[in-house]
């Protein structure tokens, strides 16, 4: 029964992420509700999205107990049924969102191949008019954290700014993800001994800080950022 398999999905995923424990547990449910969800989508072609889904929270498990390659493969599987589906052309932006979380895994698992597969993403977002979505902004800024961690700091700071300049003209900006942008801006540039510059965007991280009341994680990352800057500028 599909509203059965979806509301305990719900629950485990709930579960999941209340507990931040992604249990083996509840890997092998999530493999037994895709074996029936690929039986139902031969079928219901809008099954899709339920199994695309199931594919996700797998890969999130895989990913959370190290186990890239199979996450890799799992989110190379979900674009291959979006691709194959009749609905290809209105899971636009959730392809996006797969290739989002693939580029994530594989900056930790094989950093190497990123712009290999940032380069389908891209088709889509040009095709699709998302130059300037938020979407394409978290691929972007996805893109730039894994060259810089690299060492290709021209391409990094390429894709860097291209995030900044579209969530900057956002009425309200992702604040983690704005915050998490200005942080490697800053890091980029210290990494290229730009100081000046450096300098700007950790005062920009501190001004997005104040005028949104933010507070925890974002202040500490700020002093840890401005203590690196510090090191860096030999102070």
């Amino acid at each position: 029964d599909l509203e059965f398999i979806n509301s305990t999905k719900f629950s485990i995923t709930r579960y999941d992420q209340h507990n931040n424990n992604f249990s083996l547990e509840n890997r092998s449910k999530f493999i037994e509700f895709k074996k029936i969800s690929l039986l139902l989508l031969r079928n219901d072609p809008t099954e899709i999205y339920t199994l695309i889904s199931i594919n996700v929270e797998l890969a999130s498990n895989f990913a959370v107990h190290g186990m890239f390659e199979e996450a890799f493969r799992l989110h190379l599987e979900s674009i291959e049924y979006i691709n194959k589906s009749s609905f290809l052309d209105e899971m636009g932006e959730m392809t996006l969102r797969i290739y989002e979380k693939l580029l994530g895994v594989l900056s930790i698992y094989n950093p190497s191949k990123v712009m290999l597969y940032a380069t389908p993403a891209f088709k889509i977002i040009e095709e699709r008019n998302l130059e300037n979505s938020t979407i394409a902004s978290s691929i972007y800024n996805q893109i730039g954290s894994t060259l810089m961690n690299i060492g290709n700091l021209d391409d990094a700071l390429f894709y860097t700014e291209k995030t900044y300049s579209i969530l900057k003209n956002k009425n309200i900006p992702e604040t983690f993800n704005f915050a998490f942008v200005l942080l490697n801006m800053n890091k980029i540039y210290m990494l290229r001994s730009d100081f000046v510059n450096a300098e700007k965007y950790l005062g920009k991280l501190k001004e997005f800080i104040n005028s949104n009341e933010l507070s925890g994680i974002y202040l500490s990352d700020y002093y840890n950022r401005q203590a690196d800057f510090n090191f860096f500028k030999g102070n």
